[in-house]
C-alpha cells in the first residue's frame, strides 16, 4: 500500500500541469505554451531530442484509437526494418460456448482494459499495467522490451505458454539464461 507520494523536483511542473489538465484548470501561459514547445512537429526540439521522444518516451494519447494507430505504425516499422515476426495473440476465454461468445463481445473495460488481442514483435516495448511485485521493481508503469515468446507443441499461431520480457528495473532473482 502506497502511503505517501514520492516525486523528484525535476518532474514537479509536469505533474502539476497534468493535474491541471485533469481538473480543466490549465492556462495558456503556464501549460499550453509550454506543452506546445514539446510538439515534435512544431517545437524547438533538436533532431536528437525528437528521436528520443519518438523512440524512448512514453506518449500520452487522449484517445485509444491514437494509441492503437501509433503502436501499429511503430510495430510495422520495426518489422519492416528488422524483419521481425508479428505475433498476434488472441485471448482465450473460459466457460461454456455461450459464455465464451459473450466474453468475446464484451468491451475491454469489463476486463480492466485488457484487450482481446495484442500484436507483439521481438524488441517491442511493453509496459506493466498492474503491480506485479512492487518490492522487486515490477510496478504499474514499469517498462521493458520483449525478448521472445514461448509456444507449446502447437507452435506459432496458438496461445503462447509464456511471454519473456526484459525489465531493466527488476531487482529480483533471475531464473536461468535467456537465449535469443
Amino acid at each position: 500500500m502506497l502511503h505517501s507520494i514520492h516525486r523528484s523536483k525535476g518532474d514537479l511542473w509536469w505533474t502539476e500541469s497534468c493535474l491541471r489538465l485533469r481538473d480543466f484548470t490549465c492556462t495558456k501561459h503556464d501549460d499550453y505554451d509550454i506543452w506546445e514547445k514539446h510538439d515534435l512537429d512544431r517545437g524547438h526540439l533538436t533532431d536528437e531530442q525528437k528521436t528520443y521522444f519518438d523512440e524512448e518516451a512514453v506518449w500520452l494519447c487522449a484517445r485509444c484509437e491514437d494509441v492503437g494507430s501509433r503502436n501499429g505504425m511503430k510495430l510495422k516499422n520495426m518489422c519492416e526494418t528488422g524483419r521481425h515476426v508479428v505475433h498476434r495473440i488472441v485471448a482465450e476465454h473460459e466457460g461454456s460456448e455461450k459464455q465464451k461468445k459473450k466474453a468475446r463481445n464484451m468491451d475491454s473495460m469489463a476486463f480492466d482494459g485488457l484487450r482481446d488481442r495484442i500484436h507483439l514483435a521481438r524488441g517491442c516495448k511493453l509496459m506493466l499495467t498492474r503491480n506485479v511485485n512492487y518490492a522487486k521493481g515490477l510496478a504499474n508503469g514499469t517498462r521493458g522490451k520483449l525478448v521472445g515468446i514461448v509456444y507449446g507443441e502447437e507452435g506459432i499461431g496458438f496461445f503462447p505458454e509464456a511471454i519473456v520480457v526484459d525489465f531493466p528495473a527488476y531487482d529480483g532473482e533471475r531464473h536461468g539464461k535467456i537465449l535469443c
